[in-house]
């Protein structure tokens, strides 16, 4: 059947159904079954969702239809966190924020794991920077470590640019992509990791 009849059906051309024509391959009965369940779905398409009563074994087949694409979504997904999974190599220490950074990183919410690094850090530079006010700004903490001979200029400039990433995801609605989170859940977990051994 021509997409363009259906379309104009659908549209509410409904009084001359001549281009309606199948190709003469398709049999009798497999006409009445496409038209059947076509007529179906039009008469669901135009109901209101609140009115439509499904048989038991309508629930049965939606339910089925539900549980096939909850598993199909998760397989994909699944097969994604792996091969994130197998990308990341192990951290040779206990970071909770880190392991956070990196679990949502590995399920693809790629803005929460960008914070969760930048948070990792901020953790960090407030151990090591001596008299730290709980409302020191990271840029300041970053300035004092700097200062004070706690960290190079290399290392100040790489968290800088960290934060600065963070700030647009978190300020401007910075939508991160995977290559964008796995390159600073990788400078988080060195910067972590170099922190550490002040």
């Amino acid at each position: 059947m021509p997409g363009a009849a259906i379309d104009g059906f659908l549209a509410g051309e409904m009084d001359d159904l001549s281009n309606w024509k199948f190709s003469p391959e398709v049999s009798a009965e497999e006409r009445a079954r496409l038209l059947s369940n076509f007529f179906q779905a039009v008469r669901l398409n135009f109901s209101d969702p609140h009115s439509v009563e499904l048989d038991n074994d309508e629930l049965e087949e939606v339910g089925i239809e539900r549980e096939r694409s909850c598993l199909k979504q998760l397989a994909n997904k699944y097969s994604k966190i792996v091969d994130r999974w197998e990308q990341l190599e192990r951290l040779p220490f206990d970071d909770p924020q880190l392991e956070e950074a990196s679990r949502t990183f590995l399920y693809g919410f790629y803005r929460a794991s960008v914070v969760l690094c930048a948070s990792a850090v901020e953790t960090q530079l407030k151990h090591i920077v001596p008299s730290t006010s709980a409302v020191d700004e990271p840029r300041s903490l970053i300035d004092s470590a700097q200062g004070g001979k706690l960290i190079s200029r290399d290392l100040s400039d790489i968290a800088r640019d960290l934060f600065r990433f963070r700030n647009r995801v978190v300020h401007d609605d910075r939508e991160p992509s995977h290559d964008e989170a796995k390159e600073r859940l990788g400078i988080a977990r060195m910067l972590v990791s170099k922190l550490r051994e002040v």
